[in-house]
């Protein structure tokens, strides 16, 4: 069986662009990494998935060229145990992930 992530950016919530309040603690962790990492919090993001062993395939949910080319940057990401540890710490509930997605405005 292979795994297919479809949403590696959780529908936008992991980017720059989300502004939700509850986010923005996360958001600072995301941006501090990722500086350090000389990376985007996008493309962090992506990079995170891809050193799950169970992850065979991530899609970027790309919509602009510029995105695209980020996104592809993502197998070149430095990973270390710095990063795995504070980012884990991130990880919210299944539940939690489902009732603020199913909240989304779609467009």
């Amino acid at each position: 069986m292979g795994v297919i992530i479809k949403e590696g950016l959780a529908n936008g919530r992991l980017t720059r662009r989300n502004d939700a309040p509850e986010f923005a603690g996360k958001l600072e962790v995301l941006e501090k990494q990722a500086k350090r990492l000389e990376t985007t919090v996008e493309t962090l993001a992506l990079t995170a998935i891809l050193q799950q062993p169970w992850a065979d395939v991530v899609l970027s949910g790309a919509a602009r060229e510029a995105h695209l080319l980020e996104n592809l940057d993502a197998p070149n990401v430095s990973w270390d145990e710095e990063v795995a540890e504070t980012l884990g710490g991130l990880a919210e509930p299944p539940e939690q992930y489902w009732r603020t997605r199913s909240g989304l405005e779609w467009t």
